[in-house]
């Protein structure tokens, strides 16, 4: 049996994980991921190969996620995609790497990656909310629409690809805006609502006088 210099780092990590002490899981954790060559860590009658260091990689993602360390998530999930062989294995790898390059200010490299979560996985909510704000800052709306019509597709929350998730869904975020995808000046529902504006308000006096 091979033995590799990151023997007793898994562990390590599986015995600090178990006790729920995160910072100290991490640094063994973080060995394993960036092994190279290939992992072979000798583990009873087994060894610790690619699937046990994809493994690894995504909960190490999941750590670093909790300590807002975008820039180690982002490397982490490259890693993944070379150990797996320029594929991603899990739609959480590319939404993760997504989600930290949209923090690090890189909303281009951040769609791309989170459009790949969504090819994964139609119906991945999540990954199609943080899509919409990385692609709705660089005000590619038809982009934007092209994404939506997948998860409309798929089945879900949403009926047309017209409606902004972030009316619908706030998440943890306190500064939800009602911003729209279009130029109201180009929108048939809101030309129709501004010509007939007066006489919407005065159904809306006729009323408040008779109630």
């Amino acid at each position: 049996m091979e033995h590799c210099p990151i023997l007793i780092q898994v562990p390590k990590f599986r015995g600090w994980h178990m006790l729920h002490e995160e910072d100290k899981a991490l640094e063994p954790l973080m060995r394993v991921v960036h092994s190279t060559g290939g992992v072979k860590v000798q583990r009873g009658s087994a060894c610790l190969e690619v699937g046990d260091q994809l493994s690894a990689i995504l909960v190490a993602m999941q750590l670093l996620r909790k300590k807002s360390r975008w820039g180690q998530i982002v490397q982490a999930g490259d890693k993944a995609f070379e150990v797996a062989g320029g594929k991603w294995v899990d739609p959480v790898l590319p939404f993760l790497k997504g989600l930290s390059l949209a923090r690090l200010n890189q909303p281009a490299q951040a769609a791309d990656s989170l459009e790949e979560a969504i090819e994964l996985q139609r119906g991945f909510k999540q990954a199609y909310l943080e899509f919409d704000q990385a692609c709705t800052a660089l005000r590619d709306f038809p982009r934007c629409r092209q994404v939506a019509q997948k998860l409309v597709d798929h089945g879900g929350h949403w009926v047309n690809c017209w409606q902004r998730p972030l009316h619908f869904h706030a998440g943890e975020d306190p500064k939800v805006t009602s911003r729209p995808w279009y130029e109201p000046e180009q929108f048939e529902l809101v030309r129709c609502l501004e010509e007939n504006f007066a006489a919407s308000a005065s159904e809306d006096q006729t009323s408040e006088r008779f109630s």
